[in-house]
């Protein structure tokens, strides 16, 4: 509720920035890898490796709101995810990778500054046949044209309530048995967010954008505990689960008003 509190303030500061700022909705959808910690190694050996990496799907909607040429901020609800990952690589006989994955709502507030715009494929005639309208430059006269923004910021996470939450498993690979218990410490967590954006622009107008991000936890939200024995002895390894993933994801404007520097919508 905060962060809707602060954009909608931002809608009322942008229109002393700029003669104009566009406000629209973003749909997400995209990629991520899921990243996990490890909490105790316990003297496992050295083919016990964690962070194999597991996949997740993440979508969201975004409200954007460009306040002028260099900046704008968006914020709203998107769904990520928080996993863990680990494998037993070489001992004989075993080579098996363990991975799981819940989902995670992440209510972000984010900043994005453009660094600098790209233009290309230059269309000479188009002038000529445009004669009659009006432009504020010559960007229109550019097949293609975007700019490379950098966007950071944070985020309140909501771990998502699961079945297989708070269980332990069995698992068996091959000559290696072990078991694998996850425990929620928490569901509240936050993040914050650092990446890169190119926004892809037509007649003077954000279209498709596309982000590459990497997401940092703050606040441990599961714990996982294994334990196997090996050559007699028994290993208690801990990893952590804090909501932290690189990410990739597009995103295409839905226009819903323009401010104009009178206060008025149009």
């Amino acid at each position: 509720m905060l962060l809707w509190v602060l954009l909608l303030t931002l809608v009322g500061a942008a229109q002393g920035l700029h003669a104009q700022s566009v406000l629209s909705l973003r749909p997400h959808y995209g990629m991520q890898v899921l990243t996990c910690s490890l909490e105790d190694r316990d003297g496992s050996p050295s083919w016990f490796r964690y962070n194999n990496f597991e996949n997740h799907v993440p979508y969201g909607l975004l409200l954007h709101l460009r306040l002028n040429d260099r900046w704008s901020v968006a914020s709203g609800w998107y769904r990520g995810g928080a996993g863990w990952s680990y494998k037993f690589k070489n001992p004989p006989g075993v080579h098996q990778r363990h991975a799981r994955g819940g989902e995670l709502d992440h209510y972000p507030l984010l900043g994005y500054y453009d660094l600098k715009q790209f233009r290309w494929g230059r269309l000479y005639r188009r002038p000529e046949r445009i004669s009659d309208l009006t432009y504020d430059n010559d960007d229109i006269f550019y097949l293609f044209l975007f700019r490379v923004q950098a966007f950071a910021g944070i985020s309140y996470d909501h771990l998502v309530a699961d079945g297989d939450d708070n269980k332990t498993e069995f698992i068996n690979f091959g000559n290696l048995t072990h078991n694998v218990t996850n425990t929620v410490v928490t569901r509240r967590g936050a993040s914050l967010w650092l990446g890169t954006a190119l926004q892809f622009r037509h007649q003077g107008k954000d279209r498709l954008q596309l982000r590459l991000y990497y997401v940092q936890g703050l606040r441990k939200l599961v714990n996982i505990d294994l334990e196997y024995d090996w050559e007699g002895q028994t290993y208690r390894p801990q990893l952590g689960v804090r909501g932290s993933a690189f990410g990739i994801d597009v995103s295409y404007p839905i226009r819903l008003a323009r401010f104009y520097r009178d206060g008025r919508p149009r």
